[in-house]
């Protein structure tokens, strides 16, 4: 609403309670032929006074006639102390608070959240691995590289919805009547109060869920859906419109978050790549016969140099940086 001057509300006021003078009903006048936003604000404070005061009856001023008295004013004599009787105090009083209630009504609804306008806040993690955050309910939110989460202003006053592009790891707090719901490239995950990683890279045209703890819904509709427990890894297929769920979950698919590794009797080329996509950074082998190398170590929140120190000594292969990255090198090993 546009705001209009002191001036102008307290003529209005004086207007709608019959105390305007001639001079002043002139100026009320001028004002509402300057433009139909003026005469629209108008009626709106004369209607929200009618209402509050049924009986009131304005006088009906001719600007003509008022400008005349007017002019006949200027040349009269001092004017006269005016008693203004207590039901047009009240009335004064009335009319001044239509146009507190008219110009206030809106501000106050837009402060207390029932007019205010929903907007979108976004968490993005561009080429930064491991970027948390947590939401207003305390629920946690960890983001690998280039990935986004959006979520409304409203986030938790009626249900508790993020969307995700890319790949993050959620840690939900329990509402009982408001479920955690992550909605990505047509589906929608549901979680009861739990731990999962959702992995949705536009690039794969898969949907990968991994649930830690606790239990997760995983649906694109009521009739096309699958319940996954902990340790276990649900995939849908966006092209084929299909879920699949696998058992014994590999730990890795959460490392990005954990700098946590486990691998037990896992091929070198596997181990490689499960490095590259958390630590950003190119490893390639000298022979192509390294690949079927197979290793068992663990790590806890390493460098990659150091990871790779071990992975080439427990190998008794040796590791070179390069100008794009590392080499491993060697002549082989048994499988």
């Amino acid at each position: 609403m546009v705001a209009h001057s002191e001036h102008i509300d307290q003529l209005i006021a004086r207007y709608l309670a019959g105390e305007a003078l001639p001079e002043e009903a002139v100026q009320l006048d001028d004002w509402l032929e300057l433009s139909l936003g003026n005469r629209g604000y108008f009626a709106q404070v004369e209607q929200v006074y009618r209402k509050a005061h049924p009986l009131a009856q304005h006088p009906f001023y001719d600007s003509e006639i008022a400008w005349a008295k007017v002019k006949a004013g200027m040349r009269g004599a001092a004017p006269i102390a005016k008693v203004v009787p207590l039901y047009k105090r009240y009335a004064a009083l009335l009319a001044a608070a239509a146009i507190a209630l008219l110009v206030g009504l809106p501000l106050m609804l837009f402060y207390s959240g029932v007019l205010s306008p929903e907007t979108i806040n976004q968490v993005a993690s561009n080429e930064t691995v491991g970027t948390s955050y947590t939401l207003t309910d305390s629920s946690e939110m960890v983001l690998n590289r280039n990935s986004i989460v959006t979520y409304s202003s409203k986030y938790g006053e009626h249900d508790r919805r993020v969307k995700l592009k890319g790949e993050a790891f959620f840690e939900v707090k329990h509402l009982k009547n408001k479920p955690f719901l992550v909605e990505v490239n047509g589906v929608v995950i549901e979680d009861i109060g739990t731990s999962f990683n959702v992995k949705a890279y536009d690039s794969t045209g898969t949907v990968e869920v991994y649930v830690e703890t606790g239990s997760v819904r995983f649906y694109t509709s009521a009739s096309n859906s699958v319940t996954l427990v902990a340790g276990q890894i649900g995939v849908y297929n966006k092209a084929a419109d299909t879920f699949t769920v696998k058992g014994d979950a590999n730990i890795n698919v959460i490392a990005y978050k954990t700098k946590q590794f486990v691998f037990v009797d896992t091929p070198l080329d596997v181990a490689l790549k499960e490095l590259e996509a958390v630590y950003n950074m190119p490893i390639e082998v000298g022979n192509p016969a390294l690949n079927h190398c197979r290793i068992t170590v663990n790590f806890d929140n390493e460098n990659i140099d150091s990871v790779l120190e071990i992975i080439a000594e427990t190998l008794g292969l040796s590791v070179d940086k390069i100008s794009t990255g590392y080499r491993i090198n060697g002549e082989g090993c048994a499988r």
